[in-house]
């Protein structure tokens, strides 16, 4: 599905992943006089990050090396290597669910058909490839602290250090993973009580911050740019986050039920209610909702902000048919969602449309 989707995603989600990523590294490319019409890009402004227009940069020269010159293919390649670097990152997720809930055959065609995870890895967003990453990182580091912890933890610092790095990058990719970032770092002392644990998480992100700050050095003409601070400064203290539009706090609930996928979005939104309560220890638990209610107070919402929640709710959803799987009407609702998926799979690859999930 991932293979397919990439080749037939067209255009993009949002305006943001034209804007942000490709049209700065067709400005690498050659292929364009500059960028500064593009208001986050300005010279007095300079709030995006610079690393995944290079991470992309690279592959497109690679392609270039080996004579394929056509913008068409280098868009399709980029599409397939965030896919297939989504589809691992789904591997890792599952790995490590393994051990907290049974996959039963029903399980596995919810987790890996989810029609959600096809469509989004076959963009070149910041949010896909931030998720990605994060999830990666995430799952890699939980998986070596519970195979390592107590046995000989000096001997893993370099795996620590390597698969927090990662999680570091997926912040630099996209800045609202730190909301993701900080409940996890209280978590892992919670969970392992180990100053050094932390010590190591904090120095691997420190590192990949500050790798992203010397991407963002080149990317701005030589020029020391503390994206950071100016991506803080220029949307929550001038107050242009807010000139987008200011939503309510219940905005992300009526939008999740309206256009992600109803009649699905209710199973989902409920499910992960459900999943939230009954796993309060759950890192996902940790931190999922304090993003959630970090973005339910933030004045301007748009439905992709959410992505890094929506991205686990199958996991959420297979744990709530597992709990209530001896009664009638849960089963009932999870062979409704089969139904669902297969019909929603039949107006993504034959109407050719992305919208139609939201």
């Amino acid at each position: 599905m991932h293979l397919i989707a990439s080749y037939y995603s067209v255009g993009y989600y949002s305006l943001d992943e034209h804007f942000q990523i490709l049209e700065p590294l067709g400005y690498k490319l050659n292929l364009r006089l500059g960028i500064s019409s593009i208001w986050e890009f300005h010279d007095t402004i300079k709030l995006r990050p610079w690393s995944q227009v290079y991470f992309y940069y690279f592959i497109v020269k690679l392609l270039i090396f080996f004579g394929l010159n056509d913008p068409f293919i280098w868009s399709f390649c980029l599409r397939l290597i965030s896919s297939m670097i989504g589809f691992v990152s789904l591997l890792c997720l599952y790995k490590l669910f393994l051990r907290e809930i049974d996959f039963k055959k029903y399980s596995l065609i919810i987790f890996f058909l989810f029609w959600f995870y096809p469509i989004i890895h076959a963009r070149t967003s910041s949010e896909n490839l931030g998720i990605s990453f994060f999830i990666i990182g995430t799952t890699l580091l939980i998986n070596v602290l519970n195979n390592y912890y107590n046995k000989n933890l000096l001997k893993h610092c370099i795996k620590i250090l390597l698969f927090s790095f990662i999680i570091g990058f997926s912040i630099v990719f996209r800045f609202n993973l730190g909301f993701f970032a900080i409940p996890l770092f209280f978590w892992l002392f919670y969970k392992y009580r180990s100053v050094l644990i932390n010590i190591l998480y904090s120095i691997g992100i420190i590192f990949a911050l500050l790798a992203g700050l010397i991407t963002d050095f080149f990317g701005y003409n030589n020029v020391i740019t503390f994206t950071y601070y100016n991506y803080f400064y220029f949307n929550i203290i001038s107050g242009a986050f807010e000139r987008f539009g200011v939503d309510p706090w219940y905005y992300y609930f009526s939008e999740t039920l309206s256009k992600f996928s109803p009649p699905i979005s209710i199973i989902i939104l409920f499910s992960s209610l459900f999943f939230w309560l009954k796993n309060k220890k759950n890192v996902f638990t940790w931190m999922t909702s304090f993003y959630f209610i970090v973005f339910c107070y933030l004045s301007h919402k748009e439905l992709r902000f959410i992505f890094p929640v929506l991205y686990l709710t199958p996991i959420f959803c297979i744990f709530f048919f597992e709990y209530f799987k001896t009664l009638k009407v849960i089963n009932f609702l999870k062979y409704f969602l089969y139904l669902l998926i297969l019909f929603f799979y039949y107006k993504y690859f034959y109407q050719q449309t992305e919208r139609f999930i939201f």
